[in-house]
């Protein structure tokens, strides 16, 4: 978990490139999730649509498969 206490501290950013850095050393798949319920902005630094997210998964509103996004960011 990355964290802070105040906006614009680099946490997305952080752990993008800590989920990346895993996924290449450990050569496994790691699930990166955006738990900002507010204002989540890691599929934007990805560039990738999000159609949804955490919040409708824990509404119940859609399954935890319609959530999951692959980018294949490690292989490249």
């Amino acid at each position: 978990m990355v964290t802070s206490a105040d906006m614009g501290e680099g946490k997305s950013v952080t752990a993008i490139n800590l989920a990346i850095a895993l996924a290449r050393e450990i050569d496994h798949t790691v699930l990166l999730v955006d738990a900002d319920l507010r204002k989540p902005s890691i599929h934007t630094y990805l560039g990738i649509s999000a159609d949804w997210g955490l919040s409708e998964y824990l509404q119940g509103l859609v399954s935890i498969s319609d959530c999951l996004i692959r980018t294949g960011s490690a292989t490249s």
